[in-house]
């Protein structure tokens, strides 16, 4: 056995059991809400509710699934670092791109007013 191995009880049957419980649970609680009460607390609500719990869910996931929660800090950490950063990225890229296509809108319809008048301009 190398110095590096080490035990953990990640890949047991109960284990297994357990988070597919938790799952199911986080699972059933969020298509409960989405039946009866997403149209009470208004759709940003929802979103925010529907994305902490699937962060939560894939969080867990990882953790047990992926072995993570047995691992070191810096592995943790140097796991934990790019998938934040790239999370960053989406939602900046997808905040740009909302913004982008609102000031294009706003900006079309003017500039094809202007291209009809031109154009109307040109043929009198």
């Amino acid at each position: 056995m190398s110095a590096h191995s080490h035990e953990h009880t990640g890949s047991t049957p109960k284990t297994i059991w357990k988070t597919f419980w938790i799952l199911l649970a986080i699972t059933i609680g969020e298509i409960i809400y989405a039946l009866t009460l997403s149209h009470v607390f208004g759709k940003l609500t929802s979103n925010i509710l529907y994305t902490v719990l699937s962060i939560m869910k894939a969080g867990y996931i990882i953790s047990e699934f992926m072995h993570m929660k047995y691992e070191t800090k810096n592995l943790i950490r140097t796991v934990g670092l790019p998938l934040t950063l790239l999370l960053w990225v989406v939602l900046s890229y997808m905040m740009e791109s909302n913004s982008w296509k609102h000031m294009m809108n706003k900006k079309v319809p003017a500039a094809v007013e202007q291209a009809e008048k031109a154009e109307k301009a040109g043929h009198e």
